[in-house]
């Protein structure tokens, strides 16, 4: 089969691999698409904070069930995304169904082969059923919607009150369109890039651009002097969360989606006497990919948020337009026959 490789920092190519015995409780999934994520970028520019190449990337997966042999829940055919995450299913957060923080928790697309290949095989825990209800453009969509679901659950103010997400990447926009489909009536977006903003704006979210520093008058001018009730960091990038900080009202809270480099630094004085609130997001449970399909089958995530798709065999292209982010958000590879 052909797979994609990050062979070495800023070099992804197509090679030819055999094909994966299947081991018990294991199935093999013909890959139909795999979107590329902000962090197979990192990947591929050796800024991942624990991943280095050489590398199997692509956790975004959807595709069927091509050999179900020795299952009893799953069927040659059977439309299917995948769960990345592979606990070690005895420390007590694996038995609380807390895969995400498992301390020996391996990742498909990063310690394990991923999803940019024309076959997978997964453990049949790892496959979450995507029924035919969901519209076939969005269903690569499954695994990033479920990374904003977490986001907003990782929330208790999520729904009560305005909301702010810094940084519309593709999991920003997920982000504010989970909120918007969850309730919460005001959601304000930002983020440097101009394309950004305006890709989010043809979304239908309100959306600025703001360069560093500027956020917070942006915050009290739009919702008042208090600021926000809470703040979804989607960026990364520590001038942002200090901005998205700075616009928390009393009380409020500081959600980290995006991934982080190491130390950060809060004013204790605003955090503590403020009761405000930083929370960190750790990819998703089984429950978030299943409310995902539910969004993704109710048209709460429209499809033109994939911007772009690609051939397999055109993958260092579709690597390089995903880290250039020009007039792109979602990049997708067709891996299946629609090449």
């Amino acid at each position: 089969m052909r797979a994609g490789v990050i062979a070495e920092v800023g070099r992804v190519r197509v090679e030819e691999v055999p094909i994966p015995p299947l081991g018990h409780g294991q199935i093999l999934v013909r890959v139909r698409e795999c979107g590329i994520c902000g962090s197979d970028v990192k990947m591929y520019l050796g800024h991942h904070p624990i991943l280095r190449p050489p590398l199997r990337p692509g956790h975004e997966v959807y595709g069927e069930v091509a050999d179900s042999s020795g299952s009893l829940h799953f069927k040659n055919g059977d439309v299917v995304a995948i769960f990345p995450p592979i606990g070690c299913g005895s420390c007590e957060n694996c038995r609380r169904g807390m895969y995400n923080v498992c301390r020996d928790m391996k990742f498909i697309g990063g310690q394990v082969p991923g999803g940019l290949s024309e076959y997978l095989v997964v453990p049949q825990a790892n496959l979450v059923p995507i029924p035919e209800e969901v519209p076939e453009e969005v269903r690569v969509l499954v695994e990033p919607t479920a990374v904003a679901v977490h986001a907003a659950a990782r929330s208790r103010l999520a729904g009560m009150g305005p909301a702010l997400v810094v940084g519309q990447g593709p999991i920003g926009v997920l982000v504010a369109l989970v909120l918007k489909a969850g309730g919460t009536s005001d959601v304000v977006v930002v983020d440097t890039s101009p394309t950004r903003v305006r890709l989010s704006a043809e979304l239908g979210l309100e959306a600025y651009e703001v360069a560093q520093g500027e956020l917070p008058e942006l915050v009290h001018r739009r919702f008042g002097a208090d600021g926000v009730d809470v703040a979804f960091d989607c960026s990364g990038h520590p001038g942002a969360l200090a901005d998205a900080f700075a616009s928390l009202r009393r009380g409020g809270e500081l959600i980290l989606v995006g991934m982080q480099g190491g130390l950060l630094s809060f004013d204790g004085v605003e955090l503590q006497r403020g009761e405000r609130a930083v929370v960190g997001v750790q990819m998703y449970t089984h429950e978030d990919f299943l409310r995902a399909i539910t969004l993704l089958k109710s048209g709460a995530v429209p499809s033109k948020l994939v911007t772009m798709r690609m051939p397999l065999a055109e993958l260092p292209r579709a690597f390089s337009l995903a880290h250039e982010a020009q007039g792109v958000l979602k990049v997708v590879v067709s891996v299946g026959s629609q090449e």
